[in-house]
């Protein structure tokens, strides 16, 4: 067995992981870590083919004490993303037509629309103001619009609902202190109360959202909470993956000014191969987990039943074996095999809506503000398994 030999704490406090990354995808293509009691897998084809592998799952253990985690809980172990067959097709199921190719088309006009008041928005502010925050004034304001519109979540609780999908996003990281589990704890609780109060009323009034036809849905839900469970996970994974991936892409493309000009003289035929590139960069979720559910030889390893395999999806998309140039930023680079989005029966669900977002959001924002510069360096969001900023300041050159 292979042990990592490199301060896994490091990687929750680094701005840069991605030379411990390194490390362990030169130890093999399984590594085992005492400190997080799993194997480490950093290798692009040896992720791509676990993510595929049957013998390894999606599972949620319940964290304890059961009575102060028990709504978090069951938000994650009712949800598809947590689950497998049948459980995990009968849901996704019910889901996908919201996301297929033709839905995701009939928003483009709304997406477009969206985002071109959003950076007329931000230009007032910064004719305003000096400094303005990219994150709070862009890269959140976009998906959290949208994916609320398709929900059917009121405007007025746009705000406080991104708030509370934070607190509790911010559960998965590997170090908390007691203050931040207890606000977790009690955002999960008020996203639970506030989408069952929602679903309710949908039941009783019903209009045109997706909540709307999820309720009308009685014979594929087992019960509300598996309901819910998913409607939050829709929100959760629709939000966040975007906010941090343009947040991230920004940041390095304004942090090397030249990339920007290129992106503002020539995003009508390298936008597509851009937001790729955002992706695979600086992946928003670094760290994708599986246990066996049985023995598992691959490669010359044997996983145990019950063991955890950490897919690190950030070291994944820098293999120098798979990319060239792996730590360079490259707005054409194509093809763009990244795992950002996952792989296998797990693949993300909302990728499409994303890329939508990111293609129609990033054009705008270059023809509005080419002149945009950093006015201070960027602030990291805390942690490793989320990946992303809390506050970009921009300025006009």
């Amino acid at each position: 067995m292979i042990e990592d030999t490199i301060d896994l704490q490091a990687l929750v406090e680094v701005d840069n992981p991605y030379p411990y990354f390194d490390v362990v995808r030169d130890l093999g293509p399984l590594v085992w870590s005492q400190t997080w009691n799993m194997w480490l897998v950093a290798g692009h084809e040896d992720a791509q083919a676990l993510l595929k592998d049957p013998g390894l799952c999606r599972s949620f253990s319940d964290r304890k004490p059961l009575d102060t985690w028990e709504t978090f809980n069951w938000l994650n172990n009712k949800a598809m993303l947590d689950l497998e067959a049948p459980d995990h097709t009968r849901l996704r199921r019910a889901l996908t037509p919201a996301f297929k190719p033709g839905a995701i088309r009939s928003l483009h006009d709304q997406v477009h629309a969206l985002s071109v008041e959003i950076v007329d928005r931000l230009v007032v502010k910064l004719n305003e103001s000096e400094e303005v925050d990219l994150i709070a004034e862009f890269t959140t304001l976009l998906p959290v619009w949208v994916i609320c519109s398709i929900l059917g979540v009121p405007d007025e609780e746009r705000h406080q609902i991104r708030i509370w999908s934070e607190q509790m996003v911010k559960m998965y990281e590997v170090h908390l202190t007691p203050e931040e589990i207890l606000v977790g704890q009690m955002a999960s609780q008020s996203l639970a109360d506030f989408f069952g109060d929602l679903a309710r009323s949908r039941r009783s009034t019903p209009q045109d959202d997706l909540i709307s036809r999820l309720v009308d849905m009685e014979e594929t839900f087992v019960d509300d909470r598996e309901l819910i469970a998913n409607i939050v996970l829709l929100l959760n994974g629709g939000t966040g993956a975007l906010i941090n991936g343009l947040g991230t892409g920004l940041t390095q493309m304004l942090q090397q000014p030249q990339i920007w000009q290129d992106f503002c003289l020539n995003h009508d035929t390298i936008t597509a191969t851009t937001v790729e590139e955002i992706f695979r960069f600086d992946a928003p979720l670094q760290l994708f987990e599986r246990v066996a559910i049985d023995d598992v030889d691959y490669r010359g390893h044997q996983v145990k039943r019950g063991e955890k395999v950490g897919l690190l999806l950030g070291a994944a998309n820098r293999d120098p074996r798979k990319f060239l140039h792996p730590n360079d930023f490259n707005m054409r680079r194509s093809p763009n095999p990244h795992l950002s989005f996952s792989g296998g029966n797990h693949f993300c669900l909302g990728a499409p809506l994303a890329r939508l977002e990111a293609q129609e959001a990033l054009p705008v924002l270059a023809r509005a503000l080419p002149q945009l510069t950093l006015a201070a360096e960027p602030q990291r969001t805390p942690g490793l398994m989320v990946r992303g900023y809390e506050r970009i300041l921009v300025s006009r050159a």
